[in-house]
């Protein structure tokens, strides 16, 4: 009988909140299509649950929460971020939710890990959790409105600085940038996800979803005319195509595999 792949990741409810716990630590929780997948449904499962609130986390020993998109997978397949890529599908997911999800990030945080920190409604952080955006490490490209919700939630000069440079963001730069809502101590990371949870749950859950969606609809418009989309979509295309984009990708899961 063929082996059964282990689950990338863990669900619990208690209270009408979710948890969904990262268990991929030996990968430094990389999402790969198995983690994006399973991640993006136990949201749904979540909503078919009637849960009110989602709780993102990793593990308590992880030493990464998330190092975003898993290279190995990038560099057999190639950096895909079309409509069915699943990490892709996953950051929809969590995006288009009537649920809020609550990220609890008690380690550092890279690359599409950084992108899920922020695409969550409300993220809480330990000092632990840096957060470092690697993408230009190897050029991967984002869309116009990933860009968009950078800026709108990091403002222009942190977006420029977060993306050009790869420099890591402390915890405390990244709660001023407004990347966080709340740094804590590790001790209360959950407890304290737990209890926003519950506020949540004594909301109009119509209301809740209601605002989720104007807020998110608002801050994902990149504001772009039409020339100026398809001017941007080409290029995002042409990088995706990239041999300098292969290469890289290649060399640094070489440099990870030493």
């Amino acid at each position: 009988m063929p082996q059964q792949r282990p689950v990338p990741a863990r669900y619990a409810t208690e209270g009408g909140v979710a948890t969904i716990t990262l268990d991929r630590d030996a990968k430094r929780n990389a999402f790969d299509a198995d983690l994006s997948d399973a991640v993006a449904g136990f949201i749904r499962r979540a909503e078919a649950d009637g849960m009110r609130a989602v709780i993102v986390r990793a593990n308590d020993a992880a030493k990464i929460f998330s190092a975003g998109h898993d290279l190995a997978e990038m560099a057999e397949h190639g950096v895909q971020d079309d409509e069915d890529e699943p990490f892709w599908r996953l950051i929809r997911t969590v995006r288009d939710s009537p649920v809020p999800v609550i990220a609890a990030i008690g380690a550092p945080v890279l690359a599409g890990g950084v992108l899920l920190a922020l695409v969550a409604d409300i993220t809480l952080a330990s000092p632990a959790a840096t957060a470092t955006m690697t993408a230009n490490r190897m050029g991967v490209p984002f869309r116009a409105e990933v860009y968009a919700v950078l800026m709108h939630g990091l403002g222009l000069k942190r977006a420029k600085e977060l993306m050009l440079t790869a420099a890591p963001m402390t915890a405390e730069e990244c709660l001023r940038a407004g990347l966080y809502n709340h740094v804590l101590a590790p001790d209360r990371l959950l407890p304290a996800a737990r209890e926003i949870a519950s506020r949540i749950a004594g909301m109009s859950a119509e209301g809740v979803a209601a605002s989720k969606r104007a807020l998110n609809m608002l801050a994902w418009e990149p504001g772009l005319d039409e020339s100026d989309a398809a001017v941007l979509a080409a290029a995002w295309r042409e990088r995706l195509a990239s041999p300098d984009l292969a290469a890289r990708v290649g060399a640094l899961l070489a440099g990870l595999r030493r």
